[in-house]
């Protein structure tokens, strides 16, 4: 992903109340540290110290001032910033909240049932110095890109410098360079255009995923053609690659350009070319091999009409309307095309189904009907699949 357009300009509040999962009721205060106070805001996930232990938390106020009767210095500072954006809206704290207090739970817990499983189960984040980045380390200047570069983010760029490519994990960066709140000093790099971050998310989520060989980002075609010159097999993977195809599976590499894997391993060491893990687009709900019938594009009997028409110049607000009719009555085309009408206004709509076995059918039709901007969520589905869609959906 790349961050830099993510961050707002500085803010003066100093203090948040986070909410964390745990069985006691209300929030509790922390210091924003300097360099996260870009980052930290409502609805951002953060690491907090309590009751010796670390806990992800989620950010629900900040304030520039600490509540009425607690110390200044007996609040204790975040750890870490682990979002370079919030991930919760305004709208989802204030329903998560309610939840709570409905529910007899924590704000915590209920925050926590709200994010995806396996949204925290990232196996590796690949930071990226960039070329202003190994500037800054040049320069020793102790400025650049409009900020003052400190000890601890001179020891992260400098520890980037060393890496093959400027390329390093996040745990090597923590263990190498010893600086703290480490994703947030990440993020203010990133914002500074200094690094760039990538995510890759744990086997363990499961779901549709694959490993595809890509070309290392800090090798140009022009460099890797040149180290390939006695390498004909490596110099056809390089051709392949860099001509456009993208990333792609070791097998369509060793297919396409006529090599062993071994010739794609000796790249990947060399650092001509690297490996991602990328979540695979479209799940079984999308292998409808069907007819769509026409959706979305036939002519609507005249029952069918007036039931749209009557949808469809309610008010706003909440309303609710049943729809009666007897099974191939055409009621699916009603939904469809009222979906349709609200979208096209720059709402949303939520198309709800009695039984996971008419999901393909009906995920197949609202494609036909709205085209790629629908997902799909489903109890039969990998916990990969269901965080793809929820990030689509965010």
């Amino acid at each position: 992903m790349h961050t830099g357009d993510l961050f707002q300009s500085a803010r003066d509040d100093t203090f948040a109340e986070v909410a964390v999962p745990v069985p006691t009721g209300g929030t509790f205060t922390y210091r924003i540290p300097p360099h996260a106070t870009t980052l930290v805001m409502p609805g951002s996930r953060v690491v907090v110290r309590f009751s010796g232990r670390r806990l992800t938390g989620v950010v629900v106020v900040t304030r520039s001032r600490p509540p009425q009767g607690v110390a200044p210095g007996k609040i204790q500072d975040l750890d870490d910033c682990l979002d370079p954006a919030p991930l919760l809206s305004p709208v989802l704290l204030a329903v998560t909240r309610w939840i709570a207090e409905q529910t007899m739970s924590s704000w915590g817990e209920a925050l926590r049932t709200s994010l995806p499983s396996g949204i925290d189960r990232i196996s590796r984040r690949r930071v990226t110095l960039t070329a202003a980045g190994r500037r800054a380390v040049e320069s020793h200047d102790g400025h650049a890109g409009g900020s003052s570069i400190t000890d601890d983010v001179r020891a992260v760029l400098e520890v980037l410098s060393k890496g093959k490519g400027g390329a390093r994990t996040l745990g090597s960066l923590r263990r190498e360079s010893g600086a703290g709140a480490t994703c947030a000093r990440l993020y203010e790099l990133a914002r500074c255009e200094l690094v760039e971050i990538e995510d890759e998310w744990s086997s363990g989520v499961g779901g549709r995923w694959r490993n595809v060989i890509v070309p290392a980002r800090h090798i140009t075609e022009k460099v890797a053609l040149e180290r390939t010159v006695r390498a004909p097999a490596q110099r056809r993977v390089v051709e392949l690659l860099w001509g456009g195809a993208g990333g792609l599976a070791i097998d369509a590499v060793r297919e396409a350009a006529g090599c062993s894997v071994s010739v794609v391993n000796s790249m990947v060491s060399r650092g001509l070319v690297e490996t991602r893990r990328e979540a695979m687009a479209d799940d079984e709900s999308g292998a409808w091999s069907g007819n769509d019938d026409g959706a979305g594009r036939f002519a609507l009997m005249p029952s069918q009409q007036k039931a749209l028409d009557r949808i469809l110049q309610m008010a706003d607000g909440f309303n609710t309307v049943l729809l009666h009719g007897v099974t191939g009555s055409g009621k699916t085309e009603v939904y469809l095309r009222a979906a349709k009408s609200t979208i096209d206004r720059g709402r949303t709509a939520l198309l709800l189904v009695p039984e996971i076995g008419l999901t393909p059918l009906l995920a197949h039709r609202s494609k036909a009907v709205l085209g790629d901007a629908v997902g799909v969520l489903h109890s039969g589905m990998s916990e990969g699949e269901r965080l793809a869609n929820w990030w689509r959906a965010r």
